[in-house]
């Protein structure tokens, strides 16, 4: 598939924000390209799961080859104390494969979301 000129590039990051925040009540001033659904956000389980079927729909992409388990938690996962009790204890939820901002905004443009393909670093 053909990139998108740098225009339709920035449209398709406002379309993100604007999904964001309307659907998931994400406060559009704490995202950046870099911010990971599931570490910086804090999106897991049911919530992500709806997120990602609502984002296919909606901006038309392909979903099918996400791997769920790998990117996301289950319910409760990415609160703050349940990132910080996982640190402590060498818990694996946090070495889940980010999903970031800018890997929505690429499916946008690719019609397929590849996460693994992201230049976003892997939190440990």
């Amino acid at each position: 598939m053909q990139k998108k000129n740098s225009t339709t590039y920035i449209e398709d990051q406002k379309k993100i924000l604007e999904f964001l925040s309307q659907e998931f009540l994400i406060n559009k001033e704490s995202i950046t390209l870099e911010s990971s659904l599931f570490h910086d956000l804090g999106i897991d389980g049911e919530d992500a799961s709806e997120l990602l079927n609502s984002y296919a729909i909606r901006f038309n992409v392909d979903v099918k080859d996400i791997d769920f388990m790998r990117h996301f938690g289950n319910e409760g996962t990415a609160t703050p104390f349940a990132l910080l009790k996982n640190l402590l204890t060498g818990n694996k939820q946090t070495n889940k494969i980010p999903i970031t901002i800018n890997d929505l905004v690429e499916g946008i443009n690719s019609g397929k979301l590849t996460p693994e393909n992201s230049t976003a670093p892997q939190k440990n």
